[in-house]
């Protein structure tokens, strides 16, 4: 066993965060160049980009610890 599983979850829940919050933040932003702007998106905008932006950042970090455990020999892990 190469103890991917909770590493394999929280990618998948990264990538649905940073695909929603990264989705909604850069329709945010792209709305107030269109001329549809309401008080409260100017501000939340970025910050909600931001957070997809870090969602993406921390997925790509944890595919990239799992691609290095799939790649070890199985010799090299502790026999269950």
């Amino acid at each position: 066993d190469r103890a991917n599983g909770p590493a394999e979850i929280t990618s998948f829940v990264l990538a649905i965060i940073a695909v929603v919050f990264g989705g909604f933040g850069l329709v945010s932003l792209v709305l107030p160049a269109v001329g549809r702007t309401t008080p409260g998106t100017v501000v939340m905008s970025p910050v909600i980009l931001a957070i997809g932006v870090a969602a993406g950042v921390a997925l790509f970090l944890t595919v990239r610890q799992i691609r290095r455990r799939r790649r070890r020999p199985l010799t090299s892990f502790t026999p269950v």
